[in-house]
């Protein structure tokens, strides 16, 4: 059954990608195939980049998600939002407030987690479960809440020498992460 359940998505996966629904890809991605996207002319993804389950792109502002990116499941990004000052209408106004998002670099963006226009995730940062990231985060911080504060930073220098060698997670694996539809 597990066979004919991914058979399906890898399909619909497919069609969606001809139809310009889902980004196409390097070959060393692994995007789930329930994850979805918005405007995918605006994204810019690099290589051994993960997007898992159920995850939500809207990259109407622009998004680049640099090499060796972990996006868990159920994770959306945005890169825009509404004038809420407008004068035209309540509660907002017609026009959308365009604002790139960046992550860098072997960052790690867990379960759930909110990333809002604006926002550059620095090189081998972690974004906790749930978080929701309102502002910058820098290189090597970890960070949790909402909105996201830093909880703590990457010991030592050695995760910096891992990223500088490419050694990326789905790189190393050398395989498909896990996915479930």
């Amino acid at each position: 059954m597990r066979w004919v359940t991914s058979s399906v998505s890898r399909i619909r996966q497919y069609v969606q990608m001809r139809l310009g629904l889902f980004p196409i890809v390097h070959e060393d991605c692994d995007i789930a195939p329930s994850a979805s996207f918005s405007c995918i002319t605006n994204l810019s993804l690099g290589h051994h980049v993960y997007i898992g389950p159920h995850s939500f792109v809207e990259a109407k502002g622009g998004i680049t998600i640099d090499d060796g990116v972990v996006i868990s499941a159920r994770v959306t990004i945005l890169s825009s939002t509404h004038n809420y000052e407008s004068l035209e209408s309540v509660p907002y106004g017609g026009e959308d407030i365009l604002r790139s998002v960046r992550i860098e670099r072997g960052a790690w963006i867990c379960y759930g987690a909110l990333i809002l226009p604006g926002v550059t995730i620095g090189e081998g940062a972690i974004v906790g479960a749930g978080a929701v990231v309102t502002k910058p985060i820098a290189p090597g911080l970890i960070v949790g809440g909402n909105p996201a504060q830093v909880i703590g930073t990457r010991r030592g220098e050695v995760w910096r020498g891992l990223l500088d060698n490419g050694l990326y997670r789905l790189k190393k694996k050398g395989t498909a992460m896990p996915t479930s539809s």
